[in-house]
């Protein structure tokens, strides 16, 4: 396929765009040194790259390329970083935090700038520490690309991504401040930023995701100000299409705080479950955030907090080590910003990742690639295609989602539906999902296998019949693994996709009412497990494919009756990775909860009962609130306390 070079998309987005060298890399880059990336004399690193594009209002995926190991390594870190802030993981966010800074940020004011846009937020989440201690690190960080930035008169030319989050997170902290006249300049600056069309680039999750942490800064606002009916209706317009797009990370403030707006408003009974659905679930994913809340609606309303409620232990707040603003990475762009060499690229990370795992070349390729094809890439004579880069990043145990790619327009056009067609579900979108799926598989070629299977898999998901899904989801996985045996998943490397066909025919499998069918499903149970436990895998492939495994798990075993296992599952299972996905945590204490009743176990079952309601009402599956209450009531004569 066409990949473009970096020099021919940078210099082709600047001359659309209307920018001289000079307005392109100011506060990014020399222009001597974007001379020389757009005239293919040097290379331009991620960051760098991602700056420009986005400077320039244009798409910026392509290839990562890197400067060496190290520099890879950071840019991992800081991305597996935001994923444990995302789920309000802070201990294992600090420890990523901790392995770039003893890189040294590899010696990159981009890293460095969002590693401290991170470590702010990480500060305000821990609930632990000074305001004006995390405002001045924000500031440090927007004027590392920004060096004129001033919260009072924000300049109005478009910003970067991270450069909007720096500036949301500077609102927020401004309001604490009580700095409200420039928190809402601030905020105003942002959101007409999101909304003004220069952010074409973005896609559409990313700029709602913006746009829900600025509501969150905007409704602290209003609320303070008790104009609660607006600050009502902006919380839940971006609480629900958080829940839509399956982003838990805005969802715990947009939540409660809706939460607080409506009882403040009179809306008493909606204000109750918002409450209690932000409380139980930061409580039971081990949030401080709960211990705030709790906190909150003891000392500043009068909201009835029950004794359930009560009986939780708390989660205490944990302090973070303060850092000093290294003045040498803060400093504005310098004539040597991009001058080292960037040549450590897809081809070394492939080859690099298979000897470390002692993985021959035809175990790694097996029904992807010719050995010949991948021996091209790792010595880097060959770029490969976006589609087989991700399957070959996936089975070394690496989620292609940590990086971006610039393809071709077909590639770019198949994506984007395959991403909007895995938001939709329901019954009203079936026909846009059905042409959606038609449109994809009208783009494939011939030898496009890893598309073609995308497209079976899509189909599959989205047909009623059990056993035409299973025929397809078995013709999706025979496109790259033709003779798959079950009882050798362990000879196997496995893609993100692969793994995912096989959790679909396990789930299949357990929903077939035979006997032949639940063994078949907990022996592809029990094989999966034992392959994700002992192969090498990243978090964010680990957030996935662990929670869904584990509740399709549970599922099987409470069908088949056997509560007695689901009762023991967290014991004897690590639920850990079920916190970075809480739609799978929610149908897992569905059926959990019931089998600790199964077993009389009555008083953990009443209190998972609720936990089960209130994570099921946050995650937008309050239909499943109504049958468990009837469930509990016809089966064990409870009534949950929700």
């Amino acid at each position: 396929m066409a990949i473009r070079s970096a020099k021919d998309m940078i210099h082709e987005a600047r001359i659309l765009s209307g920018m001289t060298q000079e307005d392109m890399a100011d506060g990014i880059c020399s222009v001597q040194a974007l001379s020389q990336i757009e005239n293919g004399v040097m290379n331009a690193r991620p960051a760098t790259f991602e700056s420009l594009m986005r400077r320039a209002g244009f798409p910026h995926t392509r290839f990562p390329v890197f400067a060496d190991r190290d520099d890879f390594e950071c840019y991992c870190s800081l991305k597996y970083a935001h994923i444990h802030l995302d789920a309000w993981q802070l201990e294992p966010a600090w420890k990523e935090l901790q392995k770039i800074k003893e890189l040294r940020w590899t010696g990159s004011r981009f890293y460095y700038q969002e590693w401290l846009f991170l470590y702010a937020r990480l500060q305000f989440r821990s609930y632990a520490c000074r305001h004006e201690y995390i405002y001045d690190i924000l500031l440090a960080a927007i004027r590392i690309t920004r060096p004129c930035f001033t919260p009072e008169a924000p300049d109005g030319t478009p910003l970067a991504k991270i450069e909007l989050e720096i500036i949301t997170a500077l609102a927020q902290e401004a309001f604490y401040l009580g700095r409200r006249k420039e928190c809402v300049r601030i905020v105003d600056y942002a959101e007409h930023c999101l909304g003004s069309g220069l952010y074409s680039c973005l896609s559409d999750m990313e700029r709602t995701r913006l746009q829900a942490e600025a509501a969150i800064v905007r409704v602290k606002c209003l609320f303070a100000a008790a104009e609660y009916g607006d600050a009502f209706r902006i919380a839940d317009e971006h609480r629900h299409q958080m829940v839509t797009n399956n982003e838990s990370a805005p969802l715990f403030e947009l939540t409660f705080l809706a939460g607080l707006c409506g009882f403040c408003s009179g809306q008493t009974d909606e204000a109750d479950a918002l409450i209690k659905a932000s409380y139980y679930t930061a409580h039971h994913v081990g949030s401080c955030y709960a211990s705030v809340c709790l906190a909150y609606l003891q000392q500043e309303t009068a909201f009835p907090v029950t004794e359930q409620m009560l009986r939780l232990p708390g989660t205490a707040l944990k302090e973070y080590p303060p850092e000093t603003v290294d003045a040498s990475l803060a400093s504005p762009a310098k004539a040597s910003t991009a001058d080292k060499a960037y040549d450590y690229a897809i081809g070394d990370i492939i080859r690099d990742l298979r000897l470390e795992q002692n993985l021959s070349q035809s175990a790694l390729c097996y029904g992807l690639c010719s050995k010949s094809k991948l021996s091209k890439i790792e010595s880097k004579t060959l770029q490969p295609d976006i589609a087989l880069t991700e399957a070959l990043l996936q089975r070394l145990g690496v989620s292609e989602r940590i990086f971006t790619f610039w393809g071709s327009e077909r590639e770019a056009a198949f994506y984007r539906l395959k991403f909007e067609t895995m938001h939709m579900s329901s019954k009203s979108q079936k026909e846009q999902i059905s042409r959606n799926i038609d449109k994809m598989e009208g783009l494939l070629k011939e030898n496009d296998i890893l598309l073609k299977q995308e497209c079976l898999s899509a189909r599959a998901l989205k047909t009623l019949s059990l056993k035409e899904r299973l025929q397809l989801l078995t013709d999706a996985l025979h496109c790259t693994l033709p003779e798959f045996d079950i009882h050798r998943i362990m000879d196997y490397r496995l893609s993100w996709q692969e793994l995912n066909i096989l959790n679909s025919i396990t789930h299949i499998y357990g929903k077939l009412d035979t006997a032949d069918g639940t063994q078949t499903s907990i022996l592809y149970l029990l094989q999966l497990r034992n392959y994700l436990n002992k192969l090498p895998m990243d978090i964010a492939l680990c957030t996935n494919l662990q929670s869904i495994i584990s509740y399709i798990h549970c599922h099987v075993l409470y069908k088949a009756k056997n509560f007695s296992a689901v009762a023991a599952f967290p014991e004897k299972n690590n639920l850990l990775y079920m916190r970075y996905h809480l739609d799978s945590y929610s149908f897992y204490l569905f059926f959990y909860c019931q089998a600790l009743g199964e077993c009389g176990w009555q008083e953990n079952a009443l209190l998972y009962g609720a936990l089960a309601c209130n994570m099921n009402y946050f995650t937008g599956f309050q239909k499943n609130i109504p049958l468990l209450k009837r469930y509990f009531m016809e089966d064990f004569n409870l009534l949950i306390a929700y």
